[in-house]
């Protein structure tokens, strides 16, 4: 990816280290051309290599604390974001998810700053989320210079919140360009899914697609990669449906070995749905690398996927919860080979035409620069 690097230094603020993990969090953090510096931590985001409060430190702002409606780390822990802005002289705040902007939103008027701030999925779909931060949202979208949406479906709910219109700007995830080098093989019955184990990837949903897959085409397996608050109940689940010889659980996958998997398989499959506490997807990148890595995807009508997964076009969409569709459209592919490359070859066009990672980042970096 060939942007010009410029001298702007920027905040990158997210909710904690292990969100860096996120794919389309770190493409941010690789891929902006800019000197990014990276801050996580809660009640403010703090930069990991602060230092601990002093006993010295623990007593004075635990006396100013008194005084005012804060507690003493947040007292301490603004003053040490302060300092690190300072120090390293920050242009520009960047703040992955809406929670994280409303964190940093006071300091950043404090010290002047412009703030970005990208919705990118639960920040704005979780009911109680919303419904606690109505108001700082409201203040976070007057300030703000510009909100990234990364689906069309979340820009009526940011517009009902009252967010100017001419500051959203849509600009979908985009997956590495090295997964459009990889070309399957089509040759075994090995279908691949890819996610956190968490209600709105739906995992219980697609494990029940895939026993009844198992009915028509016993020889089909499953590498179901990820993990999560549910991994131990899909692992139970597919014990109990007598599925452990043909679903592989491996845990965390590195990039490396994604593609292997991806190279080795026939589909893609998600069946994501809007979880009881209305979290939902935004646009789910692996499913974008999975098309650019040329394999069908069956997923479901949800959020932002439609946006990327063409029905019966690049693959195939259901309804959310709709197990029996979801395992006929499997079975379909798996006994219709030359469709499952033809959509896959169509998948990777598309994506490749219509969500690169470096028009993501130039949508990005011309936000920042519009300072």
């Amino acid at each position: 990816m060939e942007l010009q690097k410029s001298k702007k230094n920027i905040a990158i603020i997210v909710d904690t280290v292990d969100e860096i993990s996120e794919t389309f969090i770190k493409n941010h953090i690789k891929y902006l051309p800019h000197y990014n510096f990276v801050f996580s931590g809660f009640p403010v985001p703090l930069n990991k290599m602060m230092v601990k409060p002093s006993l010295f430190n623990k007593f004075k702002y635990r006396m100013i604390s008194k005084k005012i409606a804060k507690s003493w780390l947040q007292l301490y822990q603004e003053n040490q974001f302060t300092n690190e802005i300072k120090n390293n002289k920050i242009d520009i705040v960047f703040a992955e998810f809406l929670t994280n902007g409303v964190k940093v939103l006071e300091l950043c008027k404090k010290n002047n700053l412009p703030l970005i701030v990208t919705a990118l999925g639960y920040d704005i779909s979780i009911e109680s989320i919303v419904t606690k931060n109505n108001l700082l949202y409201k203040e976070l979208f007057d300030y703000c210079q510009n909100i990234v949406i990364v689906s069309k479906h979340m820009k009526d709910k940011i517009l009902e919140i009252g967010c100017d219109e001419s500051k959203i700007i849509y600009s979908p995830c985009g997956p590495d360009e090295s997964f459009f080098n990889i070309n399957p093989n089509f040759k075994s019955k090995q279908i691949f899914a890819l996610g956190r184990f968490v209600d709105k990837k739906g995992p219980i949903f697609t494990l029940l697609a895939f026993k009844q897959v198992l009915e028509k085409v016993p020889n089909a397996n499953l590498v179901f990669g990820g993990e999560g608050q549910l991994w131990n109940a899909a692992k139970d689940l597919s014990y109990s449906l007598g599925m452990n010889q043909n679903v592989l659980f491996p845990g965390f996958i590195s990039q490396d070995k994604q593609k292997e998997i991806l190279s080795e398989s026939i589909m893609f499959v998600q069946h994501s749905q809007k979880a009881d506490n209305g979290d939902s997807e935004g646009t789910p990148v692996a499913l974008l690398e999975a098309s650019a890595a040329s394999l069908p995807v069956v997923s479901t009508f949800h959020a932002g996927i439609p946006d990327v997964i063409l029905n019966n076009k690049t693959g195939f969409l259901v309804k959310e919860k709709d197990v029996n569709n979801m395992a006929e459209k499997m079975i379909y592919l798996l006994e219709n080979i030359d469709i499952a490359k033809g959509m896959g070859k169509a998948g990777k066009k598309y994506v490749e035409k219509n969500f690169s990672l470096e028009s993501h980042i130039s949508d990005l970096n011309e936000c920042i620069l519009r300072k």
